[in-house]
Parts: C-alpha cells; structure tokens; sequence
C-alpha cells in the first residue's frame, strides 16, 4: 500500500486550503445576522422596562 508523504512546508503556504479554512471558521452568516438581531431586540426590551419603571415612579 502506497503512503503519500505529508509535506509541512507546502501545506503552510497552500492559499486554497487556508482560504477554505479561513470561511469554515467564519461560520454560517446566518449566525451573525440573527446574534444583530436578537441584539436589536433586547436592546428595545431593556428600553421598554426602563420606561415602565420611570412611568411607574411618576
């Protein structure tokens, strides 16, 4: 059975497979989009509350 040498020093400079690494560990854009989102959304929840606290103090 034939082996295929590994070799370290052409795998470190291979720009396709560190380009491909790069975007796997990027992650889904979705995730980004929705984290955007559910940041929005508590940011306006927080808000809410403050002025229903003050509202309520008057």
């Amino acid at each position: 059975m034939a082996r295929e040498e590994f070799d370290w020093i052409d795998d470190a400079f291979d720009d396709k497979k560190t380009a491909e690494d790069m975007e796997r560990a990027r992650g889904p854009k979705l995730a980004g989009v929705l984290l955007v989102v559910v940041l929005i959304v508590a940011i306006f929840l927080i808000g809410f509350a403050i002025v229903g606290i003050v509202g309520s103090l008057q």
